[in-house]
């Protein structure tokens, strides 16, 4: 039975390899044909191969998933804010990481250094090389405010970020930009790193091995403007602007049960603060993850790339 389920296994195969270190071309190819000899294996066709793909949240409703955390010594409630950014391309990747690097620091002095609202503040840019898609987020943890009114600051202090894009100093924006060009132009420390930049590139089939290069004329090009209007356009508003009707939200909370309490008095105070700002969008409250789930459209398959292109 073992037998049978080894040649089954092994009758049909896609076989990836990287070789690197000390190696010589035609080594590196001897050392691959012997693998697939010894495998003896067919060729796997490539319509067989599984294609990644992605969820793709609906545009301009802002979705909520809530919890309450099983154990109840957990003193600690946490809100993450996702916004799906949609297919990937060279632009709109050089966009998101300008933007993260922008306002990691803003996002993280308002709400870990001045409002103390928790221990663990985070901002950062999502890529997902095997689905080719893009995405941000920003999370809080905190052991003394609930989800409610974590989700509120976090809100207002996104917007003051949109408003931060559009008055910057054009010498600290270029100082910013100039940073995360030479930050992607780095050199790789070892070769575990070079490895790991050439695996990804070939287990996405996308085979991008000048990226980097590739990236940081991308940022180079890109103005303040465009990174003002990326933020407006994906991720919040400034309260002049009204709420953002094309974004992709899915905001998560984990309430403590030590905090179920707060969050229940919280909610109209915490509505009404952000009504002062403006006109809320829609809420779709998620109640069974699983309906959600079906009901969504996935993004197209990621465009397969070949070594020879």
């Amino acid at each position: 039975q073992v037998d049978s389920l080894v040649q089954e296994l092994w009758r049909e195969c896609y076989l990836q390899a990287l070789c690197s270190g000390n190696l010589t071309q035609e080594q590196s190819k001897k050392a691959f044909q012997s693998v697939v000899g010894t495998l003896a294996f067919s060729p796997l066709p490539l319509a067989h191969i599984p294609a990644y793909r992605r969820l793709q949240l609906p545009a301009g409703v802002e979705h909520q998933l809530a919890c309450t955390h099983p154990n109840p010594a957990e003193k600690n409630s946490a809100v993450c804010k996702h916004y799906d950014l949609g297919v990937y391309s060279l632009r709109q990747h050089a966009l998101l990481k300008l933007c993260a690097d922008l306002a990691k620091q803003p996002i993280f002095n308002q709400l870990r250094t001045v409002e103390q609202l928790g221990y663990l503040v985070w901002s950062f840019s999502l890529y997902a090389s095997a689905s080719q898609t893009l995405a941000f987020q920003v999370v809080v943890q905190s052991s003394s405010h609930a989800c409610s009114h974590l989700d509120t600051r976090m809100e207002l202090c996104l917007q003051d970020v949109a408003d931060m894009l559009q008055s910057m100093e054009a010498d600290k924006f270029e100082q910013h930009r100039s940073a995360l060009v030479a930050k992607t132009l780095k050199r790789a420390d070892n070769m575990r790193e070079v490895s790991h930049f050439c695996w990804n590139e070939i287990f996405t089939r996308q085979f991008r091995f000048q990226h980097k290069h590739q990236m940081a004329q991308q940022l180079q090009a890109l103005t303040q403007q465009d990174v003002a209007s990326f933020w407006l356009a994906h991720i919040s508003r400034s309260a002049s602007c009204g709420p953002v009707t094309t974004h992709r939200k899915l905001k998560s909370f984990c309430h403590s049960q030590n905090h179920l309490q707060l969050d229940a008095g919280g909610k109209e105070e915490e509505k009404q603060e952000r009504n002062k700002e403006f006109e809320q969008v829609a809420v779709q409250v998620i109640d069974d993850v699983h309906q959600f789930r079906q009901n969504l459209s996935l993004y197209p398959s990621a465009n397969i790339n070949h070594p020879s292109a």
